[in-house]
């Protein structure tokens, strides 16, 4: 029989057909399962690869959104404040009342006091107000030092004055140009109309 033939033949042809027998062993081995498994581990290093650049990229992006979203709070606590010192379209009126009353309880006398159209600027409107007052040069700077500490934001763009006749050397008529803000968030513009006039 085969097996009776193959264990009696010579020592040398037993390790020749041996080692044929593994090579063929290993053959089959490498060409039906290694060399399959080996393209299929390349795939796997190319997709863990591409994953873990995803994976860096994710955390990147993780670490700048928490400093996106640090820097957002900081703006908009900034916004908050600024807004705090622009007043609404509907606190305005209150504004212009109380400007007006500030320079009456410091002596002075209220002319004019008209406010203009409002000028539309990026995320605010900037609302001119013409007033007239008459008084002495130094109640003058006392007002003016009041309305820059106002909470809300007054600022004065202009300043006529001239000494009036009849009324002593020490008074004056003054024509300021004030300009107050409001803020207007997505293109609503604010409309005031107010004029208070000496009779």
């Amino acid at each position: 029989m085969a097996f009776e033939a193959l264990t009696q033949a010579p020592r040398t042809q037993k390790l020749v057909l041996g080692a044929m027998a593994l090579a063929l062993i290993w053959g089959g081995g490498y060409f039906l399962v290694l060399r399959p498994k080996q393209g299929e581990i390349r795939a796997l290093q190319t997709r863990l690869e591409g994953l873990e650049r995803d994976v860096a990229t994710h955390r990147a992006m993780a670490m700048n959104l928490v400093r996106f979203r640090a820097e957002a709070a900081r703006l908009k606590g900034q916004l908050d404040a600024a807004k705090s010192r622009l007043p609404e379209e509907k606190e305005m009126p209150t504004l212009f009342r109380d400007i007006s009353a500030l320079a009456n309880r410091m002596g002075l006398e209220v002319v004019t006091f008209q406010p203009k159209e409002p000028q539309g600027k990026d995320f605010y409107s900037e609302i001119p107000i013409l007033f007239s007052v008459e008084g002495s040069f130094h109640t003058l700077g006392m007002f003016l030092g009041e309305v820059s500490r106002l909470p809300r934001v007054v600022t004065l763009s202009e300043v006529k004055m001239q000494a009036l006749e009849g009324k002593g050397s020490t008074t004056l008529k003054a024509d300021l140009t004030l300009a107050t803000y409001t803020y207007t968030p997505a293109d609503n513009h604010v409309s005031t109309s107010v004029t208070v006039t000496k009779p």
